[in-house]
């Protein structure tokens, strides 16, 4: 009951700041309530033996929709093979995960209590980052991430959907909103001083 009212403030807020990040927001928390938490071990074995056996490709994808979920989507269709995407605020709690598997068209959606040591158990030829940008905390999120691809030994694959990976200003701008231009080292120090509270 709690969660429900919960989710009506949230709804009451959202509506007059941002209707469409409202739709978003609240698709998702549906999505949430929809799916029963697994444990890692009640998620394998749900998973039939032919699909375990195969090699996955590993997705993380971003909670919300959008132009890099299109791009994501029709990457995906020119693979084969089983297919993990998994949708987090945070790798160390419950995600919604699906499951796809090509060679026979299924598709399973679960919600998973997971940690990056039970994901390195798995079988990955691939892992893929679409953007990490809804987690809370991005910094955390890459270093995990690159902890995991280095134990699973498989190659990485990050999905470019703006410039962030660059410069938190998303646009390359500069503090005086004007195209930086990818200057050296020390004016994009400077420029980030400028950007952060002292």
């Amino acid at each position: 009951m709690k969660y429900y009212l919960y989710l009506w403030r949230r709804l009451y807020t959202l509506l007059h700041q941002n209707p469409r990040l409202l739709i978003s927001k609240l698709s998702y928390q549906l999505k949430q309530l929809k799916y029963k938490t697994l444990s890692w071990s009640q998620f394998v074995n749900s998973l039939d033996n032919v699909t375990l056996q195969q090699p996955f490709t590993l997705v993380f994808n971003t909670i919300l929709s959008g132009g890099a979920n299109t791009y994501l989507h029709d990457y995906l269709n020119k693979l084969s093979g089983v297919i993990i995407i998994i949708q987090s605020r945070n790798l160390s709690k419950s995600a919604l995960v699906k499951v796809y598997n090509l060679p026979n068209n299924v598709e399973q959606i679960f919600r998973v209590k997971l940690t990056l040591a039970n994901l390195a158990t798995l079988n990955y030829k691939e892992v893929i980052i679409n953007h990490l940008l809804f987690m809370h905390n991005t910094s955390v999120a890459v270093t995990d991430l690159l902890e995991l691809v280095s134990s699973v030994k498989s190659p990485l694959t990050i999905m470019i959907n703006d410039y962030y990976y660059l410069c938190p200003s998303v646009n390359l701008l500069d503090y005086n909103n004007k195209f930086c231009n990818l200057p050296d080292a020390a004016t994009c120090n400077n420029c980030l001083n400028s950007f952060v509270p002292q």
